[in-house]
């Protein structure tokens, strides 16, 4: 188990086994937008491509690229936090008291941020007057072997059917089709 495996499912505050914990660094990092951005995230994919290319000297990189916005926010699917929630805990993951954000030694419980967790892989959304303003996912790739498989296609398929969301892995720059079990069952079982 990575380190940061270990810290993300046991630094939940008091031992707490039903808080999750979320490095500042991995928020909307691999997360579900409306399909209408669809055209925007792979040109936005490429440029990240080119600029890693470009700015890469081998121990790291040169420079910070900042992406753009989403034309077409999750917000305007005025998805109720309550319908999220329910949604997302019929497909077996298990709502957390708490949900912590922070790095290094610094973390502070994060406000008005639902976490839905399931074995090491975790759903979560942040909301505003009860909408959902963002998804975003952790822990979902590498997962060939889990027996939690089904769970995760599922989970990513019924968001995606439900409010016309796609996949987009900033790390990967990849946009994955949530209508598509096939691709989505590929992005979980990367090895």
């Amino acid at each position: 188990m990575s380190f940061f495996r270990w810290l993300k499912n046991n630094w939940g505050g008091s031992n707490n086994k039903n808080s999750i914990y979320l490095h500042e660094d991995f928020y909307c990092q691999v997360e579900l937008v409306p399909l209408e951005n669809a055209a925007d995230l792979k040109k936005e994919n490429e440029k990240i491509d080119e600029f890693t290319r470009e700015n890469r000297d081998g121990l790291g990189f040169t420079d910070i690229y900042v992406r753009d916005g989403q034309n077409f926010k999750t917000s305007e699917r005025r998805i109720p936090i309550r319908e999220f929630e329910a949604l997302v805990q019929s497909c077996g993951f298990q709502k957390v008291d708490k949900v912590y954000s922070g790095y290094g030694s610094h973390k502070v419980e994060s406000s008005n941020t639902s976490g839905f967790k399931l074995d090491s892989s975790a759903v979560f959304c942040d909301f505003k007057n009860d909408i959902v303003e963002n998804i975003w996912i952790d822990g979902f790739r590498f997962n060939k072997h889990s027996d939690h498989q089904k769970q995760l296609i599922n989970v990513l398929y019924v968001l995606g059917e439900k409010w016309n969301l796609i996949l987009n892995d900033w790390d990967l720059t990849e946009t994955i089709d949530l209508s598509n079990r096939k691709l989505i069952q590929e992005y979980t079982s990367e090895e």
